[in-house]
């Protein structure tokens, strides 16, 4: 493909480009949650020093163990479901496009109806 016919399909929108970066997307923050999941797991079972007694103790927080893994859990599903979300936006866009396809089709083989539509359409546009 030429540089110009992509420069050309890129900005005359034919093309969505979201929905293949989507997944990128998701996996960033799916890493991001691992990430922060895996830092409480670690602090969990690591060492405090504590200044005023001047001794290092071992904090072994089983609190922070689960927190961390609720992180990872929750925060994988939440990403999905926002990736998700924004994929169905694009699928009803591609839908509608076939369902506005469709109907040109048939408003086409009855051209009595297709000329009624242009009509109509002229009208409302007049109006603005």
């Amino acid at each position: 493909m030429k540089f110009k016919d992509f420069i050309k399909k890129f900005y005359c929108f034919n093309k969505i480009l979201t929905p293949s970066i989507i997944y990128f997307i998701f996996g960033f923050f799916v890493i991001i949650s691992i990430i922060l999941g895996m830092n409480d797991i670690i602090d969990s079972f690591g060492y405090t020093y504590n200044i005023e007694i001047g001794l290092l103790y071992k904090r072994g927080n089983f609190l922070l163990f689960l927190l961390g893994t609720i992180k990872i859990i929750i925060g994988t599903i939440l990403s999905k479901v926002f990736c998700e979300l924004i994929l169905i936006f694009f699928e009803n866009r591609k839908h509608l496009k076939k369902i506005s396809k469709n109907i040109d089709k048939i408003l086409k083989k009855n051209k009595k109806l297709y000329l009624e539509k242009n009509i109509i359409n002229k009208k409302d546009t007049e109006n603005i």
